[in-house]
């Protein structure tokens, strides 16, 4: 068949086909091979009710429910440990491959109690006084009368945790800055320390 018998339009067709069916094969394949799997993993980890995947997010947020009062360092280094084995590092390059945002049951006391800490936070991550953050902790406790105030810190994070007679608050803030992934980051090497409040 000479060059010159070929239609545009029927060449054109089967061209839209075939990238149609490889980008239809490609979601697929990632659906099913990756983040269905991921999600069936890290719904395995103690402590984790329901594990979300927004892939159509750029890039892919995968929301984590976690039941009160688990060891946050330790399940959210579980968390990041599955999702970097599955999808690669969090932070390879100038958007991330992934973020995991971790949902809790916030009540507007422990949302408070959290924004008056997020100063002392920062602060002291800016700064590397720790002790004193254990302080505010505390104070935060008291003064918004908490069940439970607990916080972590490692070399990547700062963890906290705020319980009332309602609800929980988890968070998990960088030390350093990671670009273009709005506070939420992954752990590093090593356990966190635990201060008691």
């Amino acid at each position: 068949m000479a060059w010159k018998q070929l239609r545009l339009p029927v060449v054109g067709g089967f061209f839209l086909i075939f990238l149609s069916l490889a980008v239809a094969g490609q979601w697929v394949y990632e659906e099913r091979w990756v983040w269905q799997p991921l999600a069936a993993e890290m719904a395995r980890v103690p402590g984790v009710e329901r594990v979300e995947v927004q892939r159509e997010l750029r890039p892919p947020l995968i929301e984590v429910r976690l039941r009160a009062g688990v060891d946050l360092p330790q399940v959210y280094q579980q968390l990041e440990t599955l999702a970097s084995r599955r999808l690669g590092p969090a932070d390879g390059g100038d958007l991330p491959g992934y973020m995991i945002a971790i949902a809790d049951r916030r009540t507007p006391r422990l949302i408070s109690a959290y924004n008056q800490l997020r100063l002392a936070v920062e602060e002291a991550i800016a700064t590397g006084r720790f002790t004193e953050l254990s302080d505010w902790v505390v104070r935060a406790k008291e003064e918004a009368s908490l069940s439970r105030a607990e916080l972590w810190v490692d070399r990547q994070n700062v963890y906290l945790y705020l319980q009332d007679g309602r609800g929980w608050l988890y968070a998990v803030i960088p030390r350093a800055p990671v670009p273009n992934q709005m506070g939420i980051a992954g752990m590093g090497d090593g356990g966190a320390a635990r201060v008691e409040t």
